[in-house]
């Protein structure tokens, strides 16, 4: 008699958490390897079950609506400088050692100049801009990482992150140079 109410009540556990467990699956359209899939999920978030693929599901969003009419914004800083206002070398230059990534002896100086001049500038926004080699990815990260250096000095002199921009031009050559625009 006993183990026939244990039994009992064993099944009504079970029976009570699948209903508990079928109770919380909730049907979500979402995007399985870009195709938009309907699938049941549990009540932590998990995939209990894949239900049918939705191809036109998301048909709508695949282009943004024509009257949005929304204009492209530049930020007037790289607009003065790309727009011809100064000469392309800057208005300081940090010149680096072939194939190194650390501040020259006369970078630090260079920069202390910066530091000063752009306490004084009209905006107080920086520009640091190089070159790198198209073609080659090692040219791309050296060319990164000497604005990287440039900037970090930058920083550590109080000139705010959000102050400093960064221009890396793809071309035909790497140079060693990091042109300074102050604005």
């Amino acid at each position: 008699m006993k183990n026939i109410f244990q039994i009992i009540l064993a099944g009504a556990f079970m029976l009570t958490s699948s209903l508990t467990f079928a109770q919380s699956a909730e049907k979500k359209v979402i995007l399985i390897n870009g195709v938009p899939t309907e699938v049941m999920l549990d009540g932590s978030g998990n995939i209990q079950s894949e239900v049918r693929e939705r191809p036109d599901y998301m048909t709508g969003y695949v282009q943004a609506p024509a009257n949005l009419k929304r204009q492209a914004t530049v930020d007037p800083v790289i607009a003065e400088v790309s727009s011809g206002a100064v000469e392309k070398t800057g208005d300081f230059k940090v010149t680096f050692d072939d194939s190194k990534i650390t501040l020259p002896n006369n970078g630090a100086g260079v920069l202390a100049s910066v530091v000063e001049k752009t306490k004084s500038a009209s905006k107080g926004f920086v520009l640091l801009r190089t070159k790198f080699d198209a073609n080659s990815s090692a040219s791309n990260v050296m060319a990164q990482r000497r604005v990287y250096a440039c900037k970090k000095y930058l920083e550590t002199k109080g000139i705010a992150p959000n102050k400093i921009l960064i221009s890396l031009e793809p071309g035909a050559a790497t140079s060693n140079d990091v042109n300074i625009f102050i604005r």
